[in-house]
């Protein structure tokens, strides 16, 4: 594969906060194979190249929470009569319509947990499908169907499991399909205790996989944490002793912030009942006031819309960004919860396709990044003024010879 350069653009190194001014980029085989200060004497008549000149470079993003099988669209959403027999081809259609959707708002990373067709496994079936034909689709790390406990919600996206044995079984059985992650829902009610959450991360981290669990209530935030959970999905309602309880154990929050804004918007609450209404805004609410102290506290946070399911899109992760920054967030951090703090999640794998992403843009790193007509920096929402793609080390925009 020939060379690719990138000359002339300000770099911004996560680390450091600095914005690097003037610099080339030589990419080769999807990778990057140096970043040095721009030579106005380069010959670059007989290569490959974009002029970065008056644009800003960062790390391609990372939504770490979506449901790329699912269809997004609520009217759309209640014309799917029988999901549990959904024909694969017309749900990996679908898929290749959020993945494209994804890529191109500079998303080459999602996070995938739970999916309707659950006993299927369908989304490691469609990950899988996708992974053959090698197209400009962003990597998938998925838990596959969630684990739910008796009378859980989110019935379409689970298998409901009685006790820790059969969990067991069924983790074992994920990882054997190619699961990255292991989701547990455990509200509505809380059942699993925190020793036996125990038990189940115990025999996920043995498996080479991370444990996220999904929680909704104090209760269920609590044993998440004290049974060794890796992520926690939504996280309300916080407090101050949940907030240091998450911070004692490095747990990592994905908030889903402006899902929860959006949820609580007009338009959408006229196709919300009032008893689900009422504790969709003390979301919204507890998130707004408490995640100002968890960034300050240092906890780990990432970025996560949401999408697939209504109302959150495939696009919608600059928006969550600018969500963060909406609270006080500084343009850098809100910044790092889609890129660098991927990679801090406790007991990720390095077979965690995901992984490989989560990091600043150095020599030797994946050739996978945004290239950008304004400094982020200065304006989060700039993420979204994407002047070009570099997926695999090749633009997916236009570029010059």
């Amino acid at each position: 594969m020939s060379n690719f350069t990138i000359f002339n653009i300000n770099l911004i190194n996560l680390e450091t906060g600095k914005d690097i001014p003037r610099q080339d980029i030589l990419m080769k085989g999807g990778k990057i194979i140096s970043i040095e200060d721009s030579n106005k004497k380069s010959d670059l008549s007989n290569i490959r190249y974009i002029d970065g000149t008056n644009c800003w470079v960062i790390p391609g993003l990372i939504d770490s929470h979506v449901h790329f099988t699912e269809e997004g669209n609520p009217a759309l959403n209640e014309l799917r009569k029988d999901i549990h027999h959904e024909q694969m081809d017309t749900i990996y259609t679908r898929c290749v319509y959020n993945l494209r959707s994804a890529i191109t708002s500079g998303i080459i990373g999602v996070r995938d947990l739970g999916c309707s067709g659950h006993t299927r496994f369908v989304s490691i079936k469609v990950k899988e499908r996708i992974e053959r034909i090698r197209g400009c689709f962003p990597s998938i790390a998925t838990s596959g169907p969630a684990i739910v406990s008796p009378c859980g919600h989110h019935e379409d996206f689970s298998i409901e499991i009685k006790d820790v044995d059969r969990c067991i079984v069924l983790i074992h059985k994920l990882a054997n399909a190619g699961a990255s992650m292991i989701k547990l829902i455990n509200d509505f009610p809380v059942i699993f205790s925190p020793g036996q959450i125990k038990e189940m991360t115990k025999e996920a981290h043995k498996m080479k996989m991370s444990f996220s669990i999904h929680a909704f209530t104090p209760e269920g935030i609590e044993n998440a944490v004290l049974g060794g959970a890796d992520t926690i999905e939504h996280a309300s309602p916080l407090s101050d002793y949940l907030l240091e309880l998450i911070k004692k154990n490095h747990v990592t929050l994905i908030p889903t912030l402006y899902c929860s804004e959006i949820t609580c918007e007009y338009d959408y609450r006229c196709l919300t009942p009032a008893k689900y209404m009422q504790s969709f805004l003390e979301w919204r609410d507890s998130l707004r006031k408490n995640l100002p102290n968890a960034f300050a506290n240092g906890i780990n946070i990432l970025a996560g819309t949401d999408a697939g399911i209504p109302p959150s899109s495939f696009s919608d992760i600059h928006k969550e960004l600018i969500s963060y920054t909406n609270l006080g967030i500084s343009p850098l951090d809100a910044l790092k919860t889609a890129t660098v703090n991927y990679s801090k999640i406790k007991n990720v794998s390095n077979n965690d396709p995901l992984k490989k992403h989560s990091t600043d843009l150095k020599k030797g790193g994946l050739a996978n990044f945004i290239i950008l007509s304004e400094n982020p920096l200065e304006n989060i929402s700039n993420t979204s003024k994407i002047n070009n793609i570099i997926f695999n080390g090749r633009p997916l925009m236009h570029y010059r010879y």
